[in-house]
């Protein structure tokens, strides 16, 4: 199989091309494809996002396994195999990709990193009412919008990563801030997102929620000072955040099933 491959440099699918935009960053070609036809297993010379202007194909990888109809955007990363089933119509696809020296070709790369597709009927009907004007700034307009799906498309997959990086760094805050309990509106500003939304985010990563997190930090930190010092329990109490000594001990007694003398005494083994 690995002979039936072939590598396509980005100036030998230009030449498949039955329209071509150049621009300082993009090429863009329009390239069409019969209806019931099919390619051989292929791959790019770089990244690229391919528009589908009509029809509908499959197309399958050792990566990928994509059903797409017009309005689809596929993205490409570079020397991805692939190979493409067309369906019963006729199929047209506006493709973009960056210019090997170009500044936009390292963020095709950076962004693009496993093939992906989504749906933007919106970016589909600006990019045909730019052919249909082809006037002086078409080019230029291809470029904006081909940077716009490729914002949105980066974009989504860094909010997808995200939360439970956010997660992370905030439970190793909380464990750092303890025996302090960080509230729930301190900690939804430090990560710059509703308090609502923090909550749900953090109790799906890590089962509880930040502030109860936070608690059980003081707990435990409670107890450890319990039982390694001689400070007293009233003072233990308010050094940890509890509202008195009542509160630290109905605290423990809940989650060490032990008032805090018997973990002094050492009861707990």
């Amino acid at each position: 199989m690995a002979s039936e491959i072939s590598t396509l440099s980005r100036a030998e699918y230009t030449a498949l091309a039955v329209r071509t935009f150049d621009t300082p960053e993009i090429i863009v070609t329009i390239t069409r494809h019969r209806g019931h036809s099919r390619t051989t297993p292929h791959s790019h010379e770089g990244p690229y996002l391919c528009l589908v202007s009509s029809g509908d194909f499959d197309e399958r990888g050792p990566h990928q396994n994509l059903s797409v109809s017009t309005g689809d955007v596929i993205a490409h990363p570079g020397c991805d195999i692939h190979a493409n089933r067309f369906g019963a119509a006729a199929v047209e696809c506006i493709n973009f990709a960056p210019r090997p020296a170009g500044r936009l070709n390292a963020l095709f790369s950076a962004s693009i990193v496993r093939p992906d597709s989504w749906t933007d009927a919106h970016i589909l009907h600006r990019v045909k009412d730019e052919l249909r004007r082809n006037d002086q700034w078409t080019p230029i307009a291809l470029e904006v919008l081909a940077v716009e799906m490729l914002k949105g498309h980066a974009r989504e997959r860094e909010a997808s990563v995200r939360p439970s990086q956010r997660c992370a760094d905030l439970r190793e805050f909380i464990e750092r801030e303890s025996p302090r309990v960080p509230t729930l509106s301190e900690l939804a500003r430090r990560s710059g997102v509703h308090p609502t939304y923090l909550s749900r985010l953090f109790r799906a990563a890590f089962g509880t929620s930040p502030v109860e997190l936070g608690r059980q930090y003081r707990a435990a930190w409670t107890r450890a000072q319990i039982e390694s010092t001689p400070m007293s329990l009233s003072r233990l109490a308010a050094e940890a955040g509890y509202a008195d000594h009542a509160h630290m001990c109905r605290d423990l007694r809940r989650r060490y099933g032990m008032a805090p003398h018997q973990l002094r005494d050492g009861e707990a083994a």
